[in-house]
């Protein structure tokens, strides 16, 4: 309300709802926390951890680089995920030189404040899993996680994101964000909706009006989009005898 109050007559402002992220508030000891969790929940990191120690010691190494540690690390981190599905679709740093270069750069200049963590879980001196995140405002914010699918039995990226997020618990932080989209497996850890949206002002200049039409057309062709794809699904389904939603 606010911002539309000071567009008004002066522009053009759309509010548009984007898809939510999830977050676990930290508020109680992470022993108190995980009595809070579902029994299966607690088993399945027991197992998974038992699993992971039959190929060797276990361990989480946790940094927080120097700007002229960054690219290593990175590199380590590239690495790992290279090893997992992200290789197969094409979306891991490795294969993404623009966004490696980016996450390195950003990397860097976040270091300097000393806010960059990078994780990795071992099992017998070799790194099976990743996390990329940084420390802002009292919080952990996961920016990328991989893992090597030749340990999957053992759930590697499930025993690293427990291993931070006790981390996060340790030193008190207010929460562990999640980031990236809200996926049903995070639901086990019982997380709270961050909800948002995305804001845009166009001023009436013509470089305003101009970027007011390419937005509206790209609106328009996403929407188009995601329509046929869903008509796609749909007669998809139709063919093989699945019920709409299956």
């Amino acid at each position: 309300p606010r911002l539309r109050s000071l567009v008004r007559g002066r522009g053009v402002l759309f509010a548009q709802p984007g898809p939510g992220t999830l977050a676990v508030p930290i508020s109680l000891g992470w022993n108190e926390f995980q009595g809070q969790t579902s029994s299966q929940h607690r088993y399945d990191l027991r197992r998974a951890r038992r699993r992971a120690e039959e190929s060797g010691p276990v361990t989480t190494r946790i940094y927080t680089p120097a700007p002229d540690d960054v690219a290593a690390l990175l590199s380590d981190f590239a690495r790992v995920e290279a090893s997992g599905w992200k290789a197969r679709n094409g979306s891991s740093l490795s294969q993404r030189e623009t966004l490696r270069q980016f996450f390195l750069n950003y990397a860097r200049r976040a270091s300097h404040a000393g806010a960059v963590r990078f994780a990795f879980l071992e099992v017998d001196g070799r790194s099976i899993a990743a996390q990329l995140s940084v420390v802002y405002a009292e919080r952990l914010w996961v920016l990328k996680m991989g893992y090597d699918e030749a340990f999957s039995r053992c759930s590697p990226g499930l025993l690293l994101l427990a291993d931070t997020m006790r981390d996060a618990f340790d030193h008190q932080l207010k929460s562990y964000e999640f980031l990236g989209i809200d996926e049903p497996w995070l639901h086990r850890w019982n997380p709270e909706v961050r909800s948002f949206s995305t804001v845009a002002c166009y001023p009436p200049t013509f470089l305003g009006l101009c970027g007011l039409a390419a937005d509206t057309a790209g609106r328009a062709t996403s929407k188009a989009g995601t329509l046929l794809a869903g008509f796609d699904r749909r007669r998809l389904a139709a063919r093989i005898g699945l019920r709409p939603g299956r």
